[in-house]
């Protein structure tokens, strides 16, 4: 069984939900705004993948994809893992 079949939906949609709609909330917020820039934090996950994060890298490529198609000039952080924290 391929770590896709593991994921369900609710699974899935609580990785999404911060990230996807964190990041539209964002943008919708700021949509009337002329930012100087906007700085997102993402993953390295989205281009290198992880073992059993298909849905987390899923949602950071997301987050890459949506720096593209925003009005607002916008950079990217691709995190690596935390030492002592976070996804790790």
């Amino acid at each position: 069984m391929s770590e896709i079949q593991l994921k369900t939906p609710d699974i899935t949609e609580s990785v999404f939900a911060p990230k996807v709609q964190g990041t539209l909330v964002i943008d919708k917020i700021f949509k009337e705004s002329k930012l100087d820039f906007l700085i997102l934090w993402s993953s390295i996950s989205s281009f290198i993948g992880g073992f059993l994060q298909v849905d987390y890298s899923g949602a950071s490529a997301f987050i890459d994809r949506f720096s593209h198609c925003t009005h607002q000039k916008t950079i990217v952080i691709n995190w690596d893992t935390w030492l002592d924290g976070g996804m790790a």
